[in-house]
């Protein structure tokens, strides 16, 4: 919040100094401002003990961020993810997530992604991933901004690859699955608009357990919106021989959607 920091000084002409001061606390109107890979880091890390930089907070950057280039993996996503993260038109470079990097808890779910979860009444906007990478061996959904959807992806756009060896059920260059989140009391539509994916999607020729839903842009989608968004890739060979259900866009098109204004580039 706001708050005055009042000094008295000696010198008779200035003998108080009244300071304006802005206090972010994590709120809607005062988010925390993220500028050095360190903060970037704890947001929600259960880990530390008395981390203000909860899950459900809200975020601006403040300055371009790059990762420390580390070749077996650099990044665990941010889980279950509630608040705003707003990426400020600021770029994070050289995220690379590996199966050394992610934690017990993405395991159990298998959510990959810079997020692994966008809860309904979350938003991520505003945010750049530059050379960003993903290569694991499985996981039941897997997209750059975040495996799962159920709130609002907004004006984001990823500049990588992603790359499942073994098995996954949701592929996508933005998200890997959007759907309603049933158990919420005030459940949204979930949207992805004016986001982008340039870069390589991948399943090796040898992966015998292939995607079920693999899209440029989403794997599937249900009862979502998807508007004036784009997958871009310059692939030889363009997500062929594993997918049952692939497309530039969307892999699986399910029920009540809307989908407008949006190009697959080949």
């Amino acid at each position: 919040g706001q708050g005055q920091i009042i000094v008295t000084t000696s010198n008779k002409r200035y003998s108080t100094l009244v300071i304006d001061v802005l206090v972010c606390d994590g709120s809607a109107e005062y988010p925390y401002v993220i500028t050095t890979e360190a903060q970037l880091r704890k947001i929600g890390d259960t880990t530390i003990e008395g981390n203000k930089y909860t899950s459900d907070k809200n975020y601006r950057l403040g300055d371009n961020i790059s990762l420390e280039v580390v070749e077996e993996g650099n990044w665990s996503p941010i889980q279950n993810f509630t608040g705003t993260f707003d990426g400020n038109f600021y770029t994070i470079s050289n995220v690379n997530i590996t199966d050394s990097t992610l934690k017990a808890e993405n395991y159990e779910n298998k959510f990959v992604g810079f997020f692994d979860k966008i809860a309904y009444n979350a938003t991520v906007k505003n945010l750049i991933l530059s050379n960003f990478n993903i290569n694991v061996s499985e996981a039941i959904s897997v997209g750059a901004v975040a495996g799962l959807n159920q709130g609002t992806v907004r004006t984001c756009l990823t500049f990588g690859s992603i790359e499942v060896a073994n098995k996954v059920q949701y592929l996508g260059g933005v998200v890997g699955n959007m759907y309603v989140d049933s158990t919420a009391t005030d459940p949204i539509s979930p949207i992805i608009d004016r986001c982008g994916f340039e870069g390589a999607i991948t399943l090796p020729q040898t992966n015998q357990e292939s995607s079920a839903n693999l899209g440029g842009i989403v794997g599937k989608m249900e009862e979502s919106q998807l508007s004036e968004s784009y997958f871009r890739t310059t692939q030889d060979k363009v997500l062929k021989n594993y997918s049952n259900q692939f497309g530039g866009i969307v892999g699986t098109y399910s029920t009540n959607n809307k989908l407008y204004d949006s190009y697959a580039f080949f």
